[in-house]
């Protein structure tokens, strides 16, 4: 008898702790609760390595991505800085036709390769910077070797084109945010006033 209410007493106290179990969850019976704890711990263990090894592979996709990026940057700094010696030089010729045909193609130049402002715009401006101080140049001189000549205006309100070209290109986006924000900041005013005094509700 004695084997026999042991069983039983065995019996009804994991019959117990799994009631238990499934009321109050893993809080109430010990013995269950450390088995569960050690899954948990095993579980928890590989979630942590498993966001280990994909922060790993997202800092290195960072790496190589940053990587590939200074390798654009140092090929574009390159390749404007070549073209920048090439417009520094050409030579201004003492020929009218000659400065005349030169300032043409700086103009030609300078529209197709205008002022920009984006990410890389300290780096590309460079080159028409060139364009047009090369422009300058050409016409300061034109202007001393033929002062009478009837072309000057001409290539002087293509500078003042040029140069408003280059303000709109470097500095477009700065002044519409700016333009916005006033435009935002008077509206809400306006709804303010318009609240206090009671025209709107």
């Amino acid at each position: 008898m004695g084997i026999w209410n042991s069983f039983k007493g065995q019996v009804g106290r994991d019959t117990g702790k799994v009631v238990s179990n499934l009321i109050w969850k893993d809080k109430h019976a010990s013995v269950y609760r450390r088995a569960e704890d050690r899954k948990q711990e095993a579980l928890k263990l590989k979630k942590k390595q498993l966001e280990a090894e994909l922060e790993q592979k997202q800092l290195d996709r960072e790496y190589e991505a940053e990587k590939d990026e200074r390798i654009y940057i140092e090929k574009l700094k390159n390749r404007i800085e070549n073209k920048v010696r090439e417009i520094d030089d050409i030579e201004i010729p003492e020929d009218r036709k000659q400065q005349i045909l030169l300032m043409n193609r700086l103009i030609l130049l300078l529209k197709s390769n205008p002022f920009k402002d984006d990410g890389e715009s300290d780096i590309t401006n460079a080159y028409p910077e060139a364009i047009l101080t090369k422009y300058e140049h050409t016409l300061m001189m034109f202007e001393t070797l033929y002062s009478d000549d009837e072309k000057i205006e001409y290539y002087r309100r293509q500078l003042g084109a040029l140069k408003k070209q280059k303000m709109r290109g470097k500095y477009l986006r700065l002044v519409l945010g700016i333009v916005v924000f006033i435009l935002i900041l008077l509206f809400f005013a306006t709804m303010a006033y318009l609240q206090n005094n009671g025209y709107i509700d």
